[in-house]
């Protein structure tokens, strides 16, 4: 009885990081074909500050944070800048596209935790 149960135990853990690995792999492949077929990655932009973090640390920098502006000044008022896993993300200082976002705000919805990290940022709202 022991051995079926060692050879079900050698089975189960088998299983369990196949499907860990399948589960990772999916993540990897489905970060990867955003990063690559992102419309955003045609917009000019800063290069990439690290693999991980991209420009993040530019961003949240606080002495750093006139770096918007001089990305503007160099780039346009439409950039591309590396997020999180160095994922194409937009900033646009253009009033029109700015407008345009704000008056169809329900094409353009956030993440829930895009949502609870701006709501830290500037309150609840209404």
């Amino acid at each position: 009885m022991l051995d079926l149960l060692q050879v079900h135990g050698a089975d189960l853990a088998f299983i369990l990081v196949l499907a860990v690995v399948v589960v990772a792999l999916w993540i990897f492949v489905s970060v990867l074909w955003w990063r690559f077929t992102s419309p955003l990655r045609k917009l000019p932009g800063p290069p990439s500050g690290h693999w991980l973090h991209g420009n993040l640390d530019d961003v949240y920098e606080a002495r750093r944070i006139m770096c918007l502006d001089e990305w503007a000044e160099q780039y346009g008022p439409a950039i591309r800048f590396g997020g999180f896993l160095n994922s194409p993300t937009l900033l646009t200082m253009d009033t029109r596209a700015i407008h345009h976002i704000l008056a169809h705000h329900e094409a353009y919805q956030k993440s829930d935790y895009a949502r609870r990290n701006l709501a830290r940022v500037v309150g609840e709202g209404q």
